[in-house]
């Protein structure tokens, strides 16, 4: 008989997280912050822009440095 309490308990907490879950799903939703901070400000002054357009009219950016790597050759590093 405990044992089916037990249970009881889990499945009746389980369905109340879902439930909580489905009735806040719309707070749960990732929205990007539309500010833009140029590298300069975020402490990366030796990046670039560096922008793509899309056929659909979007465009995605990133910041972009070439630093000089050991023995005189250029390399290219990306940051995210």
């Amino acid at each position: 008989m405990a044992l089916l309490e037990w249970l009881i308990v889990v499945a009746a907490a389980f369905g109340g997280l879902v439930a909580l879950i489905y009735l806040a799903q719309r707070s749960l939703m990732y929205f990007p912050e539309r500010l833009h901070t140029p590298p300069d400000a975020a402490g990366f002054p030796e990046a670039q822009e560096v922008a793509l357009d899309t056929k659909d009219g979007e465009s995605a950016g990133w910041p972009f440095a070439a630093r000089a790597a050991a023995g005189g050759r250029d390399a290219a590093r990306q940051q995210c």
